[in-house]
């Protein structure tokens, strides 16, 4: 059951489905157990439904997730830096972690600059696409770019040819101690 309830928080979460026919269409559970399971879910007010609009996540899952990290003092340190350098370049600024094989997004600081804010707390994504996931991958060791690249290839999220161009950029990171996307 427990799991189920994860493909329905991570369906709604990804904005594939919100309701409970397209929840269940998008996870292949049965309507009723959606039902059942979502309202366990506002009855812990992990989630909400809003009549018209249907379920969304609240804040107290990301409040959840983000008292499970092992680092909590990381963001005692870093929310404060990122403030000044939010205030300083007036970028959005966002701090992202290793969680399996992705990184996650767990705080950010809105800068004003009118760009597209694509990357919001809880969003997951590859470790070899976008600056936040190449930064992190330049601060990894050989070894463990090597098995991230290997798992990358084997589930199909980067293909053999494009491994020398992922290395030279992660390479330019490491260097210029920065990335642009």
């Amino acid at each position: 059951m427990i799991h189920k309830a994860f493909r329905i928080l991570e369906t709604i979460s990804s904005k594939k489905a919100n309701t409970i026919d397209g929840i269940s269409l998008e996870t292949k559970i049965p309507r009723s157990t959606v039902h059942r399971i979502l309202r366990i879910l506002a009855d812990e007010d992990i989630v909400m439904n809003k009549r018209k609009s249907g379920y969304f996540l609240t804040p107290r899952l990301i409040s959840l997730g983000l008292s499970g990290i092992a680092e909590r003092e990381i963001l005692d340190v870093a929310i404060p830096v990122m403030r000044v350098l939010a205030e300083k370049t007036r970028e959005t600024i966002s701090l992202n972690v290793i969680c399996g094989h992705e990184r996650v997004c767990i705080y950010r600081v809105e800068g004003d600059q009118p760009i597209a804010r694509n990357i919001s707390i809880g969003s997951r994504g590859p470790l070899f696409k976008g600056s936040a996931g190449k930064v992190i991958a330049a601060g990894l060791s050989s070894t463990e770019i090597e098995e991230f690249l290997k798992a990358y290839l084997v589930n199909g999220e980067l293909q053999e040819e494009e491994v020398p161009r992922v290395m030279q950029q992660i390479q330019t990171v490491k260097e210029e101690g920065y990335a642009v996307s």
